[in-house]
């Protein structure tokens, strides 16, 4: 028997990723379905956030992942990478366990790229997702096992962005 849930992968280097997905949820929340978004990597709280939560959806981060990965010191990157474990382990629960029709993972892809979380585990993930639930996987990588096992994929691609004229993300536009 087929799933009825897909599985969306947002990915590439442009703006909108985390956006598209949020968009989402927006619109499953509105539809009365439990929604769950994790993110990998931003250790930030960001303007989402609150509004997220007024709507009832959950939102679980990784603390410890305050710099960009190639910034971090050892013990820095061990950290994230077990705030990394801990969301993931959240994110699998809820997406096999069938108590969410919506999870996101944002930017689940570049925490598999960098080392964070094992691919073989988010292949696990996708494949035992619970039939009812729809996922949603961003990145800005593109990454083979979630493009290959995606049921919609877009790519971001980014033609000129502000931060190339040295603006720095804006409150409320970019976090």
């Amino acid at each position: 028997m087929e799933k009825r849930s897909c599985v969306h992968y947002y990915y590439g280097d442009g703006k909108g990723k985390t956006t598209a997905a949020l968009g989402l949820c927006l619109r499953a929340a509105g539809a009365g379905k439990r929604v769950l978004v994790t993110q990998f990597l931003k250790g930030a709280r960001y303007s989402e956030h609150s509004a997220l939560e007024k709507l009832g959806i959950a939102v679980e981060g990784t603390p410890a992942a305050k710099k960009f990965v190639f910034q971090m010191t050892d013990e820095e990157r061990a950290a994230a990478k077990a705030d990394c474990g801990r969301v993931f382990a959240l994110a699998r629960e809820a997406a096999c366990g069938g108590a969410y029709d919506l999870v996101v993972l944002d930017e689940v892809t570049d925490a598999v790229a960098c080392g964070m979380l094992e691919e073989s585990a988010l292949a696990a993930l996708i494949e035992a997702r619970a039939d009812a639930t729809e996922l949603v996987l961003t990145g800005h990588v593109p990454h083979s096992v979630a493009a290959d096992c995606a049921d919609y994929v877009t790519e971001m691609k980014k033609h000129r962005h502000p931060y190339d004229r040295g603006v720095t993300a804006r409150r409320g536009i970019e976090f």
